[in-house]
């Protein structure tokens, strides 16, 4: 009888603990951290092993882990490398728990999707009356943007922009039932995007909202397209630094050492400047790469190297070690760099099998998701973060499995609204 009674109350936490898990994207990494143990705690209290079958549809979202896995074995820095085997462990946990528990917990998928919102609605909330709070005291409006506006919840702006951007998706896509509140909160979710700057997400709320615009009724279109014209108007002309720092991706010169320790750096110089320099050294070890995590120490001795044996000015060798010490801002480099051709090739292949399984048993829902997910890969390792790796681990395996169904000819009709 108590161990009925333990069962129940375990499996009560487990079930509790996916909406938990994801109203707390926006509110903090402790909180998400908390979130993560309550889902643990579920999960492996009372262990299943009857729905190991599940796991064979998400056992190509484990990729990822089976490259950092294999890469770690000729890594340069083994202690870095055995560290963040284990900080990424949860690539291969989460999605493995999910899919053997799935039959017992039955359908979370509208409980999570509202409570994602909930979460990310408070966490705008907060986030504003606290740059509100600062601009009061300063004046300055930069409270408002940023690096400012993500760092009140100690929350990066790019992580903070993917998460609203997922959003948007449930808002647009899913059917949610939350009449007033449901505009409230795109309105809240586009304007906080925009005042987090973050260039990615700009194109990809442009795509959605294009996506919006063709899936809609004539009648409403045109509300559509005044809502993207709009947006494109607020962001070129309220958002002038922005829009002027995305014309240099194709800037004047060819070299693009020449902005690194001037005026002109920025975010995506020292990007480009950060893969000019990692495609030069992938060229010495292309197949394997350098291994995992080796990236923060041999990317920086070359780079030192280099400048010992050139003759550049003060200002950019400074600059130059400086932004050596950070990683390649973009997944896919990062994963050429530290596990060759072969980890990018596997990361690739499993993620166009990812989309084609989805594509088969139109899982429209988790498309959007998981491809914006990719999208936000070009400019940052999210795979290299902790925010990210709990985004990643829980968010699409759960999407993965709970939408879709190739057997119902009307799922399109369910899934997207």
């Amino acid at each position: 009888m108590i161990m009925m009674k333990q069962s129940s109350y375990m499996r009560k936490i487990k079930e509790y603990s996916y909406p938990f898990f994801a109203a707390t994207f926006g509110l903090t990494p402790f909180v998400s951290s908390v979130a993560l143990g309550v889902f643990l705690l579920g999960h492996l209290s009372f262990p299943q092993i009857w729905g190991l079958k599940e796991y064979k549809k998400v056992l190509y979202l484990s990729i990822p882990y089976l490259i950092i896995l294999y890469s770690s074995l000729y890594s340069y820095n083994s202690y870095e490398a055995v560290k963040f085997l284990f900080r990424t462990c949860l690539l291969f946990l989460l999605p493995f728990l999910m899919a053997v528990h799935k039959k017992e917990l039955g359908d979370l998928k509208q409980l999570v999707i509202l409570f994602y919102i909930y979460g990310l609605f408070v966490s705008c909330i907060l986030s504003l009356i606290i740059g509100s709070y600062f601009f009061s005291v300063s004046g300055d409006i930069q409270v408002f943007l940023y690096y400012d506006l993500a760092g009140y919840l100690s929350l990066h702006p790019t992580y903070y922009s993917l998460y609203l951007i997922v959003g948007i998706v449930f808002l647009l896509f899913s059917k949610l039932q939350l009449k007033g509140l449901q505009l409230i909160a795109f309105l809240l979710f586009t304007l906080t995007l925009v005042l987090l700057q973050t260039r990615i997400a700009y194109i990809i709320l442009g795509l959605l909202l294009l996506l919006k615009i063709f899936q809609s009724k004539r009648r409403i279109r045109i509300y559509w397209i005044g809502l993207l014209s709009f947006m494109i108007v607020f962001i070129i002309f309220l958002m002038p630094k922005s829009f002027k720092e995305s014309k240099q991706i194709f800037p004047e010169t060819s070299d693009y050492s020449a902005l690194i320790g001037t005026q002109m750096e920025n975010g995506i110089t020292q990007r480009i400047w950060l893969w000019s320099n990692a495609i030069e050294q992938i060229k010495e070890r292309p197949l394997l790469g350098y291994g995992l995590k080796s990236q923060q120490d041999i990317f920086k001795w070359k780079v030192h190297k280099e400048i010992l044996m050139n003759e550049t000015d003060s200002a950019y060798n400074e600059a130059a070690l400086e932004v050596a010490q950070l990683n390649l801002h973009n997944q896919y480099m990062q994963i050429f760099y530290e596990a060759g051709l072969i980890g990018l090739l596997l990361f690739i292949l499993g993620s166009g099998l990812v989309i084609a399984i989805a594509i088969k048993d139109r899982k429209f829902l988790f498309l959007l998701i998981y491809m914006s997910y990719l999208a936000f890969l070009f400019t940052e390792n999210l795979l290299d973060r902790q925010m990210g790796i709990y985004f990643y681990s829980f968010m699409m395996p759960f999407f993965f499995l709970y939408t879709g169904n190739s057997s119902n000819p009307d799922y399109r009709k369910e899934e997207i609204g």
